[in-house]
Order: structure tokens, then C-alpha cells, then sequence
């Protein structure tokens, strides 16, 4: 099961372009702050965060604490990973989904009273 809420955790986290956008800011120009990636993305701060945060939660970013003028700055990195899309993988995310859905369905009846 593990393996399936990996495989969503990270396509969750590759959904959209500025998602993507930051990897490869990240791939070409090295470590980044998030003001780094706020300021050359053209990015909102709390939209940088919350992709930075869910990129990191996938694990293909990876971030450090630095100091730099005296303050902490929180450095963000790639990690190498790779997506193994194989018909076994794909298979065992949908089966991980449809039982969740599943159980969804049975509170839902449950607190309808169905």
C-alpha cells in the first residue's frame, strides 16, 4: 500500500506547471531560497511556499537551514528520485484510491443513515 500513496504523493506534487517550474529552476541554477524562487518565478510568497512545501513532501525537493546575515534561511535543493510508472505501480495507486473511496462512500451512507 505504501507504494501506491508514494506514487500519488508525487504526481499530486507534479500536477501543475509552476510546480514543474520550480524543479527546473531548481535543476538548472542550483539551491534556492524560497525568496529566490518567489522573485525569479514571478510567484505570490504563500503560493511559493505551499509548492516548495508539497514538492518537499514528495521528497523530490530536499531543504537545509543556512545561515546568511544572520538570519536562518531555509535552502532548498533537487533530490535525485525516479518515477517508476510501471503498469504494477499505476495499478497498486488506483486499488489504494478505490478503497479509499470506498471507505468514503460507507461513512458517507453511514451518516446519511443509508
Amino acid at each position: 500500500m505504501r507504494i501506491g500513496v508514494d506514487l500519488i504523493k508525487i504526481c499530486r506534487a507534479l500536477n501543475c506547471e509552476n510546480k514543474l517550474r520550480i524543479i527546473d529552476l531548481i535543476f538548472r541554477k542550483g539551491r534556492k531560497s524560497i525568496t529566490d524562487v518567489r522573485n525569479e518565478l514571478d510567484l505570490s510568497f504563500s503560493t511559493t511556499h505551499k509548492y516548495l512545501k508539497q514538492l518537499e513532501d514528495a521528497e523530490i525537493l530536499f531543504s537545509e537551514n543556512v545561515a546568511e546575515d544572520n538570519r536562518d534561511k531555509k535552502i532548498y535543493s533537487l533530490n535525485g528520485f525516479l518515477l517508476n510508472l510501471s503498469p504494477a505501480r499505476i495499478s497498486q495507486a488506483v486499488s489504494h484510491i478505490t478503497k479509499r473511496e470506498d471507505k468514503l462512500k460507507y461513512y458517507r451512507m453511514d451518516i446519511l443513515g443509508r
